[in-house]
């Protein structure tokens, strides 16, 4: 049983890493993942729920010890993208994105359902939770551009909801997770035209 007590965030999530777009590998573990400051101890936060503030903070100390080297530009950047990861909480959907025709439009690869507080390390994914992933089979939606989604990662706003999240394309699977009547509240949960 999936059990949602906040009102849920949608999210954008980069694929691309340094070497490479890991959405094939994140699908295949059922995860999501954040590549940012691998060797931070980051568990004890994500199950603390520690807010953002708290978090950025945290994270920030550790990567000045574990990036001495960065600059202090790509050090707050680490900390910022896995300080906004771990604010990631069950009933939250996230689009696994990449940019498309030179960043001028944002294509979906999938969205994910979080359905449990599940945090893991993994050695070639870095920061994982647990997803259920909710689009169909070889899904794919580009649209537009709309700035600012082509970080790694970004709370998406009220008024993008319907390009990264078309319900008619999700609205099966998500029932499927919660059916009957308690599916279609989880719908109108995401204030979704159902």
């Amino acid at each position: 049983t999936i059990e949602i007590h906040e009102e849920p965030t949608f999210w954008a999530l980069g694929t691309r890493y340094a070497h490479g777009n890991v959405y094939e590998e994140m699908e295949a573990k059922s995860v999501v993942s954040m590549g940012y400051l691998w060797e931070a101890d980051v568990e004890k936060l994500y199950d603390a729920h520690a807010n953002y503030e708290h978090a950025y903070k945290v994270l920030l100390q550790q990567a000045d010890d574990l990036l001495p080297e960065a600059s202090k530009h790509e050090r707050r950047k680490s900390a910022r993208n896995l300080a906004q990861f771990l604010q990631i909480k069950p009933g939250d959907l996230v689009a696994l994105r990449t940019a498309s025709g030179n960043y001028s439009k944002t294509k979906v690869l999938d969205i994910a359902f979080v359905t449990d507080r599940k945090y893991h390390k993994d050695n070639e994914l870095g920061h994982c939770l647990e997803v259920n992933y909710v689009a169909p089979k070889d899904y794919e939606h580009t649209f537009p551009n709309r700035g600012g989604y082509s970080t790694a990662i970004r709370q998406v706003k009220r008024q993008h909801w319907a390009d990264f999240f078309p319900i008619d394309d999700i609205k099966d699977a998500l029932l499927s997770l919660k059916g009957g009547p308690e599916g279609l509240e989880l719908l109108r949960g995401y204030a979704l035209d159902v």
